[in-house]
């Protein structure tokens, strides 16, 4: 049995790394002023507080459901098949920036409460571009899927 938990999680992770990189871009050049790190401030510490520490305290959040989300998607491409998988990432990228931003509507969270059309779109950009970069890295790491489906 070939194992399909580290492989997700990795694929999340290099998938949330460029997200990263995709939110600091916005984020410096003013394009942008809230992403999913605030969210991970404001779930975690109920305030998106400033400084280094929040900032870290935040992206740990952020890193860890990029991976979270990156073992889902294993999952998913392992009892599905790997036919479009890079719809079904997309669909699952789509799927989690609605989860992420619907509560902080509907419990109107700090930065959250209201999202300008702007910060919106371009946050489902992020999600999709996130999920479009996990699924080629999974895809690398298992070898095209093969390793999924050797039992």
């Amino acid at each position: 049995m070939e194992d399909r938990f580290t492989p997700g999680l990795f694929a999340g992770l290099i998938g949330d790394l460029v997200l990263q990189s995709y939110f600091l871009i916005l984020s410096f050049s003013a394009i942008i002023d809230r992403t999913y790190t605030d969210y991970g401030k404001i779930l975690t510490m109920s305030k998106p507080y400033q400084g280094v520490l929040a900032f870290i305290i935040g992206v740990t959040f952020e890193i860890l459901i990029g991976g979270l989300l990156g073992i889902v998607f294993s999952y998913l491409i392992k009892y599905t098949t790997s036919k479009f998988y890079l719809l079904k990432a997309i669909c699952l990228g789509t799927t989690a920036w609605l989860f992420f931003l619907v509560p902080g509507t509907l419990y109107r969270l700090p930065l959250f409460g209201h999202i300008p059309p702007k910060e919106s779109f371009l946050m489902l950009i992020g999600s999709i571009i996130w999920s479009i970069c996990a699924a080629i890295a999974l895809k690398y790491l298992t070898k095209g899927f093969k390793v999924f489906y050797r039992e």
